[in-house]
């Protein structure tokens, strides 16, 4: 077990002391014993000592100057010191001190170290030059700390403006959209595909979303627009658009065995209403493929991307996927509540691939493949006609 002297020299504010010079400046230290919960030392009393912390542990307390409010900012173990400021001529304490569990100090007053006459004064002047020293090395990490700290400020104001952007995008298309939708409506009841009265509403709210990237303040890649990691992107993508194509045919099987609405129908039905490589299929294929990357650059790009980064928590990565999908889905519904609930799921695949990996390549390529095989090949379109 080390003795007392021993763990005095633990501490920087008495290292290069020697024994003997240890024992004698225990010598002018008086120990008090302090139950849990009591103040050593009160914020703004005279600064006239400073404590080792024989055992035990103290907290740091700081009082907010307007509520009142008291917040422990610091908790200090035993063989450190508390208050030892009063040794530089500090006038006040800047802060409370209370123990955490029972205590036993060393107080040691500064008229106490002055005390020591002839040699000993040499204690004093090697404990003021530790102080000094210990003074400058917190100086220098306060100063690379105050840094930091301007740095996540700066970052947190620029991640609120660009959050703001993002709230704006998304209540202005919300808005078009609501006064859009039975016009929609009116005119998908007339159209033959509905993929060309889905397109205006696919380009507003891609123009409202790379309006609002692009003056968030932080670049297109920060939306999906990058080749990050892009071959285990595609790979994973191609993993789970297989294991799509795999579950609607699955599904198609299941409604034409046990729907008799669907007793009839073919499980592939390329022909639908039309031969599949006729002008207008190639047309609304080649249309729907040209504006997926508009739909997921705004429902994974915009929306996720704004919240996964944005918002705080625990479970801020999953309520991302949810909302874009919620919006992802929202855009759909003009064809049928059905189908846009169809949409969400695979929807929460492609954002979980999308948290993964930040690009929108794997998921774009994904979406399109699905997209023609369930609703060209498959047939799946004839469900919400």
């Amino acid at each position: 077990m080390s003795t007392p002297g021993q763990r005095l020299q633990s501490n920087l504010l008495f290292k290069d002391l020697s024994p003997d010079q240890l024992e004698k400046l225990l010598g002018v230290m008086e120990q008090i014993s302090f139950e849990a919960g009591e103040t050593v030392m009160t914020e703004g009393d005279p600064a006239q000592d400073l404590f080792f912390i024989k055992s035990g542990s103290v907290e740091v307390v700081k009082r907010h100057p307007e509520t009142d409010e008291i917040y422990v900012i610091a908790t200090i173990p035993e063989n450190e010191c508390i208050g030892e400021m009063a040794l530089m001529g500090q006038e006040n304490r800047t802060a409370t001190i209370r123990t955490a569990e029972p205590c036993v100090l060393l107080r040691l007053s500064y008229d106490a170290l002055r005390s020591l006459s002839g040699d000993d004064r040499e204690i004093e002047t090697q404990v003021i030059k530790n102080l000094a020293e210990e003074i400058s090395k917190d100086l220098i990490s306060t100063n690379l700390t105050v840094v930091d700290t301007l740095k996540q400020e700066l970052e947190s104001a620029k991640s609120r403006v660009a959050m703001g952007v993002i709230v704006n995008t998304l209540l202005t298309g919300t808005v078009f959209y609501v006064f859009a939708i039975q016009f929609v409506a009116l005119l998908s009841r007339e159209a033959a595909d509905t993929t060309f009265i889905s397109i205006p509403i696919l380009l507003f709210f891609g123009g409202l979303s790379y309006f609002a990237a692009k003056f968030s303040g932080y670049p297109l890649s920060t939306y999906g627009v990058n080749l990050y990691r892009w071959k285990r992107s595609l790979t994973e993508s191609l993993i789970y658009t297989l294991a799509g194509l795999a579950l609607i045919i699955f599904v198609k099987w299941l409604l034409i065995r046990f729907h008799a609405g669907m007793a009839e129908s073919p499980l592939f039905d390329v022909s639908k209403n039309h031969d599949f490589l006729s002008a207008t299929n190639m047309v609304a294929i080649v249309g729907y493929i040209l504006f997926v990357p508009i739909q997921e650059f705004v429902a994974r790009g915009a929306i996720q991307s704004s919240f996964e980064k944005f918002m705080l928590g625990r479970y801020r990565r999953p309520t991302a996927i949810v909302v874009a999908n919620l919006m992802f889905s929202m855009t759909h519904i003009h064809l049928s509540p059905a189908f846009a609930i169809l949409v969400f799921i695979p929807g929460l695949g492609w954002g979980w691939l999308y948290s993964r990996h930040r690009s929108l390549l794997g998921i774009c390529i994904s979406h399109i493949v699905i997209g023609v095989f369930g609703f060209s090949v498959v047939g799946f379109s004839a469900m919400f006609g």
